[in-house]
C-alpha cells in the first residue's frame, strides 16, 4: 500500500495498493555445452516462462527463434553465446554457451588394385584421430592395426573388398570414408618341360622353349638373362617369373641337366717291329 499525504493548511491523505512483480523466469538448457556438426540438432529446455525468443551472437548459429532448435550441420563451426527473452509481463533474458564443433577429416590412402593372395597390404588413415575403427566387407582379411592409423591386410581371390574407416576425434565428433579396391588374379606361368642338354650346346637359349607368356624373368643358378650354362654332370632348377599390367607375378619351374660328351677315347695297340712291306705291281 502506497500513502500520499499533503502538506498543505489542510493535509489529507489518500492510499493507492501497489504490487512489485518478479522478472520472468528465463532459464533454460540445452542438453549439453557441445555438439557435433554431422550430430543430431539439439533442442533446449525451457524450465522459466515458455513463449519466447532465442537469439545467438555472434552471426553463424542457424536457431530456430520459436523452440531455439540449433541447425548443426548448417551452422559455422564455432563458439556462440545463445540468449532466451521471455515475453511475460516482467521480460528478463538468460545466456547460455554453446559450441559447434566440425566433422574430422576422414581419407584412406592405399592401393586402388592390389594381387590375389598378396600379404601385409598398407592402408592409411587421417593423421590426429583420437579413435580409428577399421572394417573390410569382400575378398579381404584385416590382419593389423585394426585401431590404429595404419592398417594391414592380406586380400583374398580375385575380385573386389570395400575398406570403411570410422575416426573419432577429441570431442567425441565421427565421421566415415571408404575405399573399393579390386583383388587381380595372378597370371599363370607355363614352363617346358624339365631339359636335358649336351654341355657343347651351351649356352642354352631359356627363351627358344616356350615359356608362356611370353616377357617372364628367368632366374636360378647358371641363369644369365635368357641364357644357361652349367657345368657338365650337373642339374639345375630354373624358375621362370612373370608379372603381368596389375603388377601380379606367377611363376613354374623346370629342371635343366648337363650332359658330358660321349666318352670318344680310343688307342692302337703299341706298335711292334712292323714287317716290311711289298708292294705287287702287276703289269
Amino acid at each position: 500500500m502506497v500513502t500520499y499525504t499533503t502538506n498543505g493548511p489542510c493535509p489529507n491523505m489518500s492510499s493507492v495498493p501497489l504490487t512489485v512483480a518478479p522478472l520472468d523466469d528465463a532459464s533454460f538448457s540445452y542438453p549439453a555445452a557441445s555438439f557435433c556438426a554431422n550430430g543430431p540438432d539439439p533442442t533446449p529446455t525451457v524450465t522459466g516462462l515458455a513463449g519466447g525468443t532465442f537469439t545467438a551472437t555472434p552471426a553463424g548459429l542457424v536457431i530456430s527463434a520459436g523452440s531455439g532448435t540449433v541447425d548443426v550441420s548448417a551452422s559455422t563451426p564455432g563458439t556462440y553465446t545463445v540468449t532466451y527473452t521471455t515475453n511475460g509481463p516482467c521480460p528478463n533474458t538468460a545466456t547460455q554457451p554453446i559450441t559447434i564443433n566440425s566433422q574430422p577429416t576422414c581419407g584412406i590412402t592405399g592401393a586402388s588394385s592390389v594381387c590375389a593372395f598378396s600379404t601385409n597390404n598398407m592402408f592409411t588413415g587421417p593423421v590426429g584421430a583420437a579413435i580409428y575403427a577399421w572394417s573390410i566387407t569382400g575378398n579381404g582379411t584385416i590382419t593389423g592395426g585394426g585401431d590404429k592409423q595404419v592398417v594391414k591386410l592380406d586380400a583374398g581371390m580375385a575380385g573386389t573388398f570395400t575398406l570403411e574407416l570410422v575416426v573419432t576425434d577429441g570431442n567425441g565428433c565421427t565421421n566415415m570414408c571408404s575405399i573399393t579396391v579390386t583383388v587381380s588374379a595372378l597370371p599363370t606361368a607355363s614352363c617346358p618341360g624339365n631339359q636335358s642338354v649336351c654341355v657343347s650346346a651351351l649356352p642354352l637359349d631359356l627363351s627358344a622353349l616356350g615359356a608362356t607368356p611370353v616377357g617372364g624373368v628367368f632366374t636360378g643358378t647358371g641363369v644369365t638373362g635368357t641364357s644357361y650354362t652349367a657345368a657338365a654332370g650337373t642339374t639345375n632348377t630354373v624358375t621362370y617369373t612373370y608379372t603381368d599390367g596389375n603388377g601380379c607375378t606367377g611363376s613354374c619351374t623346370f629342371d635343366v641337366s648337363v650332359d658330358a660328351l660321349d666318352d670318344a677315347s680310343f688307342s692302337y695297340p703299341p706298335r711292334a717291329s712292323a714287317p716290311t712291306a711289298r708292294i705287287l705291281h702287276q703289269r
